[in-house]
């Protein structure tokens, strides 16, 4: 199923919008950074079954090499690890405040 099937109300970034970060599940969200599915898989699929193998702990500390091969797409792997690398950076300026 394509994301433009699900009823507009339904897609992750309208219900993120509507209703809030929390109401989303760790697969939509993973959804909302990757964008785009491919030919056989919405962004739903994929992450569902990413998240399937790995948690969020387990991505992170995946090579491009491997995101690559899990995402089956270059363009998601290198969005997965600038995300990784901004929470890295991030934690340390939060660490520095407190």
């Amino acid at each position: 199923m394509k994301i433009k099937d699900i009823p507009w109300y339904n897609r992750p970034g309208i219900r993120l919008k509507r209703k809030g970060v929390s109401v989303l599940s760790d697969a939509e969200l993973l959804a909302i950074v990757i964008d785009r599915g491919n030919s056989k898989e919405n962004a739903i699929d994929i992450s569902n079954r990413v998240l399937k193998s790995y948690n969020f702990n387990g991505l992170a500390s995946l090579s491009f090499k491997e995101l690559k091969k899990e995402f089956r797409n270059q363009v998601p792997a290198l969005k997965m690890l600038a995300m990784f690398e901004i929470f890295r950076r991030a934690s340390k300026i939060f660490k520095k405040d407190f």
